[in-house]
């Protein structure tokens, strides 16, 4: 990821840290990009519309699986694996979150950032590709999960 992106997604992260660790994790929701899914293996099917995808933990390879146990110890229970912003839109919407996780590419993050009004923190991937799968700094994700 470019370096003025990194920049900018830290001082947004910075600036939301404090309120958004006042929200507790039952009030928050985690947007995990679809392509974080192990793409080549994954059997998951999407919800009805506009609910996410349906993680089927079926590889201990995979960062949507491996995200989602994660954030489960934490005890989060709004976890999303979402397509694009249509979804997260809808999702918000609906279920009306006091703060938000989003981990996804710089341009869904840039939609989402412009559009939420809710305490967020962010988490860019380390490498984006919508057709052959998506990484993400786990360390990162821990880190974010445990403000």
């Amino acid at each position: 990821m470019e370096k003025k992106m990194e920049a900018h997604f830290l001082a947004i992260n910075e600036r939301n840290a404090e309120s958004f660790s006042r929200i507790p994790v039952d009030k928050r929701i985690i947007f995990i990009s679809q392509c974080l899914r192990k793409l080549t293996v994954c059997p998951s099917k999407r919800k009805k519309w506009g609910q996410g995808i349906s993680c089927q933990s079926c590889s201990d390879d995979c960062f949507a699986s491996q995200i989602i146990k994660l954030a489960e110890k934490k005890g989060y229970v709004n976890i999303f694996i979402v397509s694009g912003f249509t979804a997260v839109a809808r999702l918000n919407q609906e279920l009306k979150p006091q703060a938000v996780i989003g981990i996804a590419c710089p341009i869904e993050l840039e939609e989402a950032i412009s559009k939420f009004e809710i305490p967020l923190q962010v988490v860019s991937l380390t490498n984006h590709d919508c057709e052959l799968g998506s990484s993400v700094n786990l360390k990162e994700v821990k880190n974010t999960l445990s403000l």
